[in-house]
């Protein structure tokens, strides 16, 4: 099909005379969005919108791929005319076409095979579909060859990187498809003759181009090939590199080591980005994560990578990994997978399990600020997770730099299958060496009798929400010989069916804290608390021990959440209980404070707890513990007394006890009073006064006291039923019941 050849020059009459300093206006078409035009063919430089016409009435003018609205007005901005829908070449190719796409083989196909003019015609039509399939390559051209007829010329559109790119197929026949990059909006015609009888499809011998070479982004998405370098890398744009690969072949069948690992490397070689593995199944050796790069499967129910070498060991120990870094004394960052499921085999994991004793499914040693979403790992013998610092030997996981810590992953909805029955802590998730400040929301484990998670050498690590089910333990923390756990947390895993103790925290933890959910079926203890100042706050039992109170700026008047802290009460007042309610200086809000300590002996004098009131400020008064109630022993027998302290934060002293016998005593004789002046009590309630120092007394009663109450000489008595002479009674002799004498 042929074309008018375009004017050099674009030039703009009106009533048939040049349109002399005349305005072009150009708008994307159907708006009044502006939508650049250019001054030559290579858009380098935009003409300014409007365009200015010369003395000619002529611009030149260039137009990008799309549909234009065209508006000419004279200089005075009075409207010439109107055109909506102006096509930028002369097929109408625009942009959103451009997402429909043109390398889908079988679109062109069949747009190709009716003629060559049928098929140039329908290059702005076929559908991008296929990008993710690798169709940037010689099987499009032969897909199309297949169904042409003997001594046709035949035409299709194919996307190319930069003029001189050439792509050849040899086909079934001897004939040959030649394709040659020119400036055609980013990719080429194609020409191609059959030479001899019609091929058949399906006996075509495809040779792969090269896959296609991202740039990176620089301007908006006009052409194919800037639709081709914003799509993610698919591993089947290397699928020609699978071990056993042939066109016709089967997938599952190939080892697609070499393909994913070279389209891993070539993903990190452009920056980084999504290598893309479309549902399926990978069969593979030993495959290497890089920096920036994520994996993306379609759902672990779609995307398998399969394990088949259970016998590789890694560098310098007995083990073998799966997925890893390389061991090249770097460290991998920003990396991931998502949506697929690491396997050595997709049934009968248990199996597996055990024929595979010595590989690890995904060892994240070394490996920093990763991300994993939606990950299964299953029938990995020697873990299904391992979080490490890489270091030479064993405890580094066989890599031979030392200086490369695995930390700051997150990893969220993992689930783990018959994983870890052969390392040394039967972990399926094992924190294997300093493995610090790594988070796990969600994970659903079943590892057969093992232990979900092992923590021998780690700190500050979340695991959040799962459960685990026919295990033997949920978690244990530190272990003997190694430098220890600390301030690891996990909260809130449902426990089913657990053979062993659910959580165990070993002699050298400390500081680590549990919150568990539901559990049914533990057959141990819901904690074993061997080492110092762990914390387990479940329904029937409540540990919450740490080694320090937080500093002064933890505890403030913007902190009005509650709190509650205990550092490991003994007995002594070093070791307090913080309590903080959840409105500041508004009173503790809980029904019951417990003060428990199975250590604390009652020894005649020595406390046995204290709430304590302390201003830590400072700015109303001398910082320090200002009041405090205590619970003290006054004898070995459990007899227990109430003291009240009061003072500043400097000057704190008892000021009142209550007596295991009942009795209210000044810590001080002739001290303390009750109420002043300005502050009196409205009644006291008593059946005898005794002022002084105790001997006289003064009570009441019905009758005469006389023969009825005994009394010190001084004593008073009012009578309340007396009259005049009978209602105020004296003692005023003997030591008895008599010597009253009424006033």
């Amino acid at each position: 099909m042929a074309n008018l050849m375009p004017l050099p020059k674009m030039r703009f009459t009106n009533a048939g005379r040049p349109l002399v300093g005349g305005k072009v206006f150009f708008y994307v078409a159907g708006t009044t969005i502006p939508k650049n035009t250019f001054k030559d063919r290579s858009q380098a430089t935009a003409n300014t919108n409007p365009v200015i016409l010369d003395s000619n009435g002529e611009a030149d003018i260039w137009l990008e791929m799309g549909y234009y609205k065209v508006v000419l007005k004279t200089s005075t901005d009075v409207v010439v005319w109107t055109v909506d829908g102006v096509a930028a070449n002369a097929n109408g190719l625009n942009i959103d076409d451009l997402n429909q796409a043109v390398t889908d083989s079988q679109a062109a196909a069949g747009e190709a095979a009716s003629s060559a003019t049928d098929a140039e015609e329908s290059a702005s039509r076929v559908d991008l579909g296929a990008l993710d399939q690798a169709v940037t390559d010689a099987q499009a051209a032969a897909d199309i060859a297949a169904g042409a007829v003997s001594g046709s010329v035949n035409t299709f559109f194919a996307a190319t990187k930069a003029a001189g790119d050439t792509l050849a197929a040899s086909l079934a026949d001897g004939a040959t498809v030649i394709v040659t990059a020119d400036e055609s909006q980013g990719g080429v015609r194609v020409r191609y003759t059959v030479a001899s009888a019609a091929l058949t499809a399906g006996v075509v011998d495809t040779a792969v181009m090269t896959q296609w070479e991202r740039t990176a982004l620089s301007k908006a998405i006009v052409t194919v090939n800037g639709a081709l370098d914003s799509a993610n890398v698919s591993v089947w744009e290397y699928a020609h590199l699978a071990g056993g690969y042939t066109p016709a072949g089967d997938p599952t069948t190939w080892d697609w080591t070499p393909a994913i690992n070279a389209a891993t490397a070539a993903v990190a070689a452009t920056g980084g980005g999504i290598l893309h593995f479309p549902q399926g199944d990978y069969k593979a050796t030993r495959l290497i994560t890089r920096t920036l790069v994520k994996w993306r499967g379609d759902g672990q129910a779609n995307t398998y990578l399969l394990c088949t070498d259970a016998s590789s060991t890694d560098a310098g120990v007995a083990f073998g990994s799966f997925i890893r870094k390389a061991d090249d004394g770097t460290r991998a960052l920003y990396g991931g997978i998502s949506g697929m499921t690491i396997a050595t085999a997709k049934s009968s994991v248990s199996a597996a399990q055990d024929a595979n004793p010595n590989v690890i499914g995904l060892n994240l040693t070394a490996c920093e600020r990763f991300k994993f979403d939606d990950v299964a790992i299953q029938g990995f013998g020697y873990a299904g997770l391992v979080f490490a610092r890489a270091e030479a030997g064993a405890e580094g996981m066989g890599f031979t730099n030392t200086t490369q810590d695995g930390n700051y992953n997150t990893v969220t909805s993992l689930h783990i299958i018959s994983c870890g029955k052969f390392n040394p802590d039967e972990a399926a998730v094992w924190f294997k060496y300093k493995a610090n400040s790594n988070k796990i929301f969600g994970l659903y484990c079943k590892p057969a009798s093992l232990v979900a998670v092992a923590i021998p050498h780690g700190n500050d690590n979340l695991i959040c929400g799962g459960s685990v089910e026919s295990s033997k333990s949920i978690a244990t923390f530190g272990k003997v010989g190694a430098v220890g756990a600390s301030g690891n947390v996990v909260l809130s895993m449902r426990a089913e069916v657990l053979s062993g103790d659910a959580y165990v925290f070993a002699a050298n933890s400390s500081n680590n804290t549990v919150l568990p959910g539901y559990q049914t079926g533990v057959t141990g203890s819901v904690a074993v608390l061997t080492g110092p100042n762990n914390r387990v706050i479940t329904e029937h039992l409540n540990y919450l021990r740490v080694t320090q109170f937080p500093p002064v700026s933890s505890v403030s008047t913007l902190h009005n959440h509650g709190m509650a802290q205990l550092t490991g009460i003994n007995g002594d007042d070093s070791y307090p209980l913080y309590v903080k309610s959840d409105q500041y200086n508004d009173g503790v809000r809980y029904p019951v404070i417990r003060l428990w300590d199975s250590n604390i002996a009652l020894l005649a004098g020595k406390y046995i707890g204290k709430l304590e009131a302390e201003n830590r400020d400072g700015s109303g008064g001398a910082a320090g513990i200002g009041g405090a109630i205590g619970f003290i022993a006054e004898a070995t027998g459990g007899q227990t007394a109430i003291t009240l302290e009061t003072g500043t934060g400097t000057t704190r002293v008892e000021r009142w006890r209550v007596t295991n016998a009942g009795n209210f005593n000044p810590f001080a004789d002739n001290s303390y009073s009750i109420g002043t002046a300005a502050l009196r009590a409205a009644n006291v309630f008593s059946s005898q006064f005794r002022p002084g120092t105790g001997g006289p007394i003064w009570t009441s009663g019905v009758g005469t006291p006389e023969g009825a109450v005994t009394a010190p000489i001084g004593s008073l008595y009012t009578r309340t039923d007396g009259g005049a002479a009978t209602t105020l009674y004296v003692k005023e002799t003997g030591a008895g019941n008599t010597g009253w004498v009424a006033k």
